[in-house]
């Protein structure tokens, strides 16, 4: 574990450190950061350091820790951790399934993610991205970790399956309120955020395919999440493959 704990030290203060910059060039502490990534995956290191501990338990303690310090750097490795052990492309479709149920049914870590979601709305003129969440452009909700936090909650979302999302998602929960709040604004800035956008539309369909209800919870006219849609869905055709593809599964879910 203390081998563990120095390279996550290592990858999440090094850039911190001007004289490590200067010594250490960008390729190795990218390896670094790459090193404890794998271990979280697979849990190999963990294992062998904590004895009988599960890998997977160990794993998501590590990932959980950084979530709760208070530096943005180790929340960042703490989501992207979290982010590779619930996709199913990246870890076994068990493994990934069973990292989407732990993360649905820990209230404290949801917590630690809501903080990167941000107090976000349906915009008023789609496409537009005003001066009302100017807090998200100059940093106070870190946009890369906003990014990661979207990623996490459509990944867990879709390994939880359709069974998991029944048992452990309640979308008119103060975390799911909050999560659809900040998906129909990525929604309706699009052309700006596409692939905010593309993530926060993947997790409204599967929301939705959970608890129909659960579209009704941020907008104010359904009208105008049909015309969000198919704005993003023009631009997406245009610009952004991912965009294009999950508008138009949501446009044919609604019918």
């Amino acid at each position: 574990m203390q081998d563990i704990r120095a390279l996550i030290f290592e990858a999440a203060h090094s850039e911190g450190r001007p004289q490590e910059r200067e010594r250490r060039p960008s390729s190795e502490r990218g390896a670094a950061r790459n090193e404890v990534l794998q271990m979280l995956a697979s849990g190999t290191a963990a294992s062998a350091a904590v004895g009988d501990e599960a890998p997977f338990a160990s794993a998501m303690g590590i990932a959980r820790r950084l979530m709760e310090s208070k530096r943005t750097d180790e929340n960042r490795l703490g989501l992207e951790s979290l982010c590779d052990l619930s996709d199913s492309s990246k870890s076994l479709d068990a493994d990934a399934k069973r990292t989407a149920v732990a993360v649905l049914a820990d209230a404290h870590l949801l917590g630690l993610v809501e903080k990167y979601l941000g107090r976000m709305g349906l915009s008023k003129s789609p496409g537009d991205d005003d001066d009302a969440t100017m807090s998200y452009e100059d940093g106070n909700f870190s946009g890369c970790c906003h990014i990661l936090a979207l990623r996490l909650l459509a990944n867990v979302l879709d390994s939880a399956g359709p069974e998991g999302r029944a048992k452990m998602v309640n979308p008119t929960s103060t975390f799911w309120r909050k999560s659809v709040e900040a998906f129909y604004y990525n929604l309706s800035v699009a052309p700006s955020r596409p692939l905010e956008a593309s993530m926060s539309i993947k997790s409204l369909r599967l929301l939705q395919a959970t608890d129909p209800s659960s579209l009704d919870l941020a907008p104010r006219d359904r009208e105008l999440l049909r015309g969000c849609l198919r704005t993003a869905h023009r631009h997406g055709r245009l610009h952004f493959a991912d965009l294009e593809a999950e508008s138009e599964l949501l446009i044919e879910h609604l019918g």
